[in-house]
């Protein structure tokens, strides 16, 4: 009969969790826990006092306290000391001795120790979700201001293929957005050989390069680059990935020009005026 009714009781709780939708509540695992108390008693009650069946509390007890709350789970190992010492003392006819009393304070312990061990999962699983959390929101924002910066980002890994560009990069260089994963150094050494050329010493000397300027051309434009590398060792022994940043200075040149240029009106107008005869005095007076 014991075994026919753990058989059916099985099989509803298997419906109740796994094909019923809704979460499962506190009544059912206190009924859960109630049941499979129930059934490990009648086993220890038939096979008698301290057998090996005994040890079955220590499941449910360890069980529950891992479903349960702290407090409920400790609820579950004291009602299974006192179920197991009631039927030992009026199942069976024996006296309450040291063996009792240290099977019941296992049963206490393990209850314990699991609610202790699960405590620190949970706080170690609540610091990963925040964790994980954190992450994804650096990410989403680290992708937000990739895809908005006025500036050009391209990360090649060490076997010469495209591993990332942002938006900036594919339309300043005129690659075929969306695409990843091919060898792009050629492209580049068409396109763009300041950018190649930095790439590859990164790459084989692993140092950074640091405002190296050239000029690109794309779709008939020619316009100067500003270029920084930086090179990160993905896997030891392996050729390091490099990230490239750079961007179009070709207003920075023409600041500059324009800047070359009003330094040279002024020295020529400060020669100019040093020229220039005073007031009251004639030209002869100059030379």
């Amino acid at each position: 009969i014991s075994v026919t009714l753990a058989l059916i009781v099985t099989a509803l709780s298997l419906w109740y969790t796994h094909f019923r939708i809704g979460a499962v509540g506190a009544t059912f695992l206190y009924g859960q826990a109630v049941f499979d108390l129930a059934l490990v008693t009648a086993f220890v009650h038939i096979s008698g006092p301290y057998n090996v069946f005994s040890a079955l509390y220590i499941l449910v007890i360890a069980f529950n306290t891992v479903l349960m709350p702290l407090a409920n789970g400790l609820l579950v190992a004291l009602l299974a000391g006192i179920v197991y010492a009631a039927d030992v003392v009026f199942g069976h006819p024996v006296e309450i001795d040291a063996a009792l009393l240290m099977q019941v304070a296992v049963f206490w312990v393990v209850a314990g120790a699991t609610a202790y061990l699960v405590s620190r999962v949970r706080v170690v699983g609540a610091e990963q979700e925040k964790l994980v959390a954190d992450l994804r929101r650096v990410r989403l924002e680290a992708s937000d201001i990739l895809r908005n910066i006025k500036t050009g980002i391209i990360t090649v890994g060490g076997d010469g293929r495209l591993v990332y560009a942002n938006p900036t990069a594919v339309d300043l260089l005129g690659l075929e957005a969306g695409r990843r994963d091919y060898p792009v150094l050629d492209v580049l050494q068409g396109v763009a050989p300041v950018l190649s050329e930095a790439i590859r010493r990164t790459a084989s000397e692993g140092r950074r390069v640091v405002r190296r300027e050239g000029d690109a051309q794309v779709d008939g434009r020619t316009f100067p680059l500003g270029v920084s590398t930086t090179a990160v060792q993905v896997e030891e022994g392996q050729p390091p990935s490099v990230t490239v940043i750079f961007k179009d200075i070709s207003d920075e040149k023409r600041l500059e020009a324009l800047h070359l240029r009003t330094e040279r009106l002024e020295a020529v107008a400060e020669i100019a005026a040093s020229l220039a005869p005073r007031k009251g005095s004639t030209i002869e007076d100059h030379y």
